[in-house]
């Protein structure tokens, strides 16, 4: 499915992943188009991991909390890990950079 695609040279990264940095809009679009949400890249890292690092260059703090609720309507499952055994909140608690929203993030992952 389009809106599924995936860069085989970002080891998997869907276009859905990388929208969740920055871009609500485009999240909602490729949503709307069934862009697996739970889908996960080589490091197991899905779409919700993806918006709960908070340290990405692309990262805009605005959008975060709007991202993480809209992927958890969308059915993101925020017990799931990656290769690490991280979840999303395990990601959002290692970042370097503490979000304006942190309790919120927090909060909405379910921790």
């Amino acid at each position: 499915m389009a809106a599924d695609y995936i860069r085989r040279v970002d080891e998997g990264v869907s276009l859905l992943m990388n929208a969740a940095y920055s871009s609500l809009p485009a999240c909602r679009l490729l949503l709307k188009h069934q862009a697996t949400v739970n889908r996960a890249d080589a490091r197991g890292w899905t779409p919700l991991m993806f918006a709960a690092a908070t340290d990405a260059a692309s990262y805009k703090e605005e959008e975060a909390v709007p991202i993480v609720a809209l992927l958890l309507a969308a059915g993101a499952d925020p017990a799931l890990k990656s290769r690490h055994g991280l979840t999303a909140c395990d990601i959002l608690r290692r970042q370097s950079v503490r979000h304006p929203d942190y309790s919120r993030l927090e909060r909405l992952l379910g921790e």
